[in-house]
């Protein structure tokens, strides 16, 4: 009845269940009596986010998605769960915005096809159905861009309201944002697609493809070495 009404049982609690026989039920009960009930989960998607101000090298904590249906916040360290925030959903994507002591947004994507916003710590109550599961997740400044299995690009506001849609010719394998800083910031969108072609984005407007020997299953924009803007896929 509790695993009913959705309450997370430990693996102990679950394999207590499964047991038939009330004999050796007793011997499983004796067998672990005394011993604290720990509830172990599984990492599913990982972001940071920054604690006090948003630049390149500020001080950032870590962002934790788990199979268990929770997102973790942890300290500067990693060593501490500060925020532990319940969703009810296996997160499969994160897109986090602002920073943990001003004011932020966390979007997360869960397995059930929905998209959940988390405000400085509260979940709140605007949730969005999508038609198909995510395989994308990226935040671009006030509105968040998510990519479905069905082959097409959401573009969502906080409140749930959708901006446009924009379809693709094939699959989608992986997003990421594409921010440069120079006199001006700009922040586009990456889409990879299973045909093998890398797409920018700038809102709903194509303004660059180029086309890989062989599909791009992940992207990462950012500074590497010397090189300030750099584009680095598998």
């Amino acid at each position: 009845r509790l695993q009913d009404a959705g309450v997370v049982l430990t693996t102990r609690s679950l394999q207590l269940m499964n047991i038939g026989d009330p004999d050796k039920k007793v011997s499983f009960v004796e067998q672990w009596q005394g011993q604290p009930l720990m509830s172990l989960s599984v990492i599913t998607c990982m972001d940071v986010i920054k604690l006090a101000i948003d630049e390149p090298d500020a001080v950032s904590c870590l962002v934790v998605g788990t199979e268990s249906g929770r997102v973790l916040i942890l300290n500067t360290a990693g060593t501490a769960i500060t925020k532990n925030i319940w969703v009810g959903a296996t997160p499969a994507f994160l897109a986090i915005h602002g920073e943990l002591e001003v004011g932020y947004r966390i979007t997360v994507a869960g397995r059930d096809g929905k998209l959940y916003n988390i405000r400085n710590g509260e979940l709140q109550q605007t949730i969005i159905q999508l038609e198909a599961p995510a395989v994308g997740l990226v935040r671009l400044a006030t509105s968040v861009m998510v990519g479905c299995m069905n082959d097409v690009v959401h573009c969502y506001q906080a409140n749930g309201h959708k901006n446009f849609s924009v379809y693709m010719p094939a699959p989608i394998l992986t997003m990421a944002r594409l921010e440069v800083t120079a006199q001006r910031m700009t922040k586009c969108l990456l889409v990879a697609l299973a045909s093998g072609e890398v797409r920018i984005y700038n809102d709903r407007a194509l303004v660059s493809k180029y086309t890989q020997p062989s599909p791009v299953t992940a992207l990462h924009f950012g500074r590497y070495g010397r090189e300030d803007n750099t584009l680095i896929t598998v």
